[in-house]
C-alpha cells in the first residue's frame, strides 16, 4: 500500500483502514488497465500516457504498471513512491476517469458504514462531516491523496529543472529536499542533455583542490558574519546558525551539533560545531568559540575535541574564533605566539601566515600537522566581532 498525504505519519487502526480502503479502490482501477493492455486488441501504454518523449521505454512502462499494482496490493505500507511511478499513477487515474466518467461509479468500492462512522469521531470536521471521509470518497481528490505535491508532472518538473540549470544554490534555497537524479527519466530530453552538462561540470568542481576550494568559501562565510551588525554581540551559536546556513546555501550538506566521534573525555560522542559534507563526502569539521581574551585551556580544549571527533583524519579541519576584544592586534599577536608553542594532538611540522589572506578585521594561521605518515592542516579564523 501506499501512504496517503492526507494522513499523518503514525497511523491509528482507523488511519490504517482508511489507507487499505483508497489503495484498494486504486488497485482495482490499475486492474482494469492491466485488462486492457493484456487483451489482443492494440491497446498500448501510449493510450493512457499523455506524453512520448521520454528516456524509459514502452517494455519499462508496462512493467512499472504491475510494480505499481504490486505496490498498491501489497499490506505492507510504502513512505515513499519514485516520482516516475507518481507520474504513472497520476496518469492512470487520468485516463480512467477520462474513459469512464458518467458511465459507471468510478470509485467501485462502498465505504464500510461501520467505518464511516469512525472516520468521523477520529477525524471531525467544524460542518459534522469529515474532511477525510469526504476526500476518500471524492474521485478527484485521489489526484492528491498519494502525493505531497505534483513535481513529477510535466509543467512543475520543467521549473524545478530550468531553475537548477539557472541557479544550484537558488534551487537549493526553493527545493532543500529534492534530488533531481530521482526526476531524470521524466526530463524532457532537451533539458535531460542540459542537466547532464551540469552534472559533469560540478563534478569536475567537486575533483578541484577542495582545499583551496572550501577555504575560499568558508571566508566568504566569515566575512557576511563579521559585516552583520545584528551578530555583533549574538550568541555563538546564532552565529553559527548563519556560517552553516551560508554554506548550505553554496551547496555543501552542513550539519550542526551533530553526534559524531568520541567526546573530549574519550567517552561517548560528543557535538560538532558543524560537519560538513559535498555530495556523499565528509570533508571537514568546523569548531568555534567566542573569546574576549586568548583563554589558552579554552582554545586547546576545542583543538583537542577537533581531533577527538575527527577520526577518519580529514585533509583540513577549522577553529574559529569570534573575538570580542577592543584591541584586536594585540589580540592576533598572543593568540599567534599560543597556537605555534602549543602542543596538538599530533606532531606540528609547519605554521604559516600568509600575508596575502590578512584582513584588518579577520585572520588566518595554517597549523600543517603529521597524521600518520599524512599531512592534515587545521586552519584558524580570528575574527574582530566588536560589541
Amino acid at each position: 500500500m501506499i501512504r496517503l498525504d492526507i494522513l499523518g505519519e503514525k497511523l491509528s487502526d482507523v488511519d490504517f483502514k482508511i489507507t487499505k480502503y483508497v489503495n484498494d479502490n486504486t488497485k482495482e482501477i490499475i486492474r482494469q488497465l492491466i485488462d486492457y493492455l493484456e487483451d489482443d486488441n492494440d491497446f498500448t501504454v501510449w493510450d493512457f500516457l499523455p506524453e512520448n518523449n521520454f528516456s524509459i521505454s514502452d517494455k519499462e512502462w508496462l512493467q512499472m504498471v504491475y510494480d505499481l499494482y504490486s505496490m498498491i496490493s501489497s499490506s505492507t505500507l510504502r513512505d515513499y513512491v519514485k516520482p516516475k511511478y507518481q507520474y504513472l499513477l497520476y496518469s492512470i487515474l487520468d485516463w480512467y476517469q477520462k474513459c469512464f466518467e458518467g458511465e459507471r461509479e468510478l470509485l467501485s468500492l462502498e465505504l464500510d458504514k461501520k467505518l464511516s462512522q469512525m472516520i468521523n469521531v477520529e477525524h471531525p470536521s467544524e460542518d459534522g462531516e469529515s474532511y477525510v471521509l469526504r476526500a476518500i470518497t471524492d474521485y478527484e481528490e485521489y489526484y492528491y491523496l498519494f502525493f505531497d505535491d505534483h513535481d513529477f508532472l510535466p509543467d512543475s518538473l520543467e521549473k524545478m529543472v530550468m531553475i537548477y540549470l539557472r541557479s544550484q544554490q537558488m534551487f537549493s534555497i526553493f527545493y532543500p529536499d529534492v534530488d533531481l537524479d530521482e526526476y531524470y527519466d521524466l526530463m524532457p530530453n532537451d533539458l535531460k542533455e542540459l542537466y547532464d552538462d551540469t552534472k559533469t561540470i560540478t563534478t569536475i568542481n567537486e575533483n578541484v583542490n577542495i582545499d583551496s576550494f572550501f577555504y575560499e568559501d568558508i571566508i566568504f562565510c566569515c566575512e557576511t558574519v563579521q559585516s552583520d551588525f545584528s551578530l555583533k554581540n549574538a550568541k555563538e551559536n546564532v552565529i553559527n546558525d548563519n556560517i552553516r546556513n551560508l554554506l548550505r546555501a553554496r551547496e555543501y550538506e552542513a550539519y550542526d551539533q551533530t553526534r559524531h566521534g568520541s567526546s573530549s573525555a574519550g567517552e561517548d560522542a560528543g557535538n560538532v560545531d558543524i560537519l560538513v559534507r559535498l555530495g556523499r563526502k565528509s570533508i571537514t569539521l568546523i569548531e568555534a568559540l567566542k573569546l574576549d581574551s586568548v583563554r589558552k585551556e579554552y582554545i586547546s580544549e576545542h583543538i583537542d575535541r577537533i581531533y577527538k571527533y575527527d577520526t577518519l583524519g580529514f585533509q583540513f579541519n577549522y577553529l574559529i574564533s569570534y573575538v570580542e576584544t577592543k584591541d584586536f592586534k594585540d589580540f592576533c599577536l598572543r593568540y599567534i605566539k599560543f597556537v605555534q608553542e602549543l602542543k596538538y594532538p599530533y606532531k606540528l611540522v609547519d605554521f604559516i601566515i600568509d600575508d596575502s589572506k590578512q584582513y584588518p578585521e579577520m585572520r588566518t594561521l595554517e597549523t600543517i600537522l603529521d597524521r600518520e605518515g599524512l599531512t592534515t592542516k587545521l586552519y584558524h579564523i580570528i575574527i574582530h566581532m566588536p560589541n
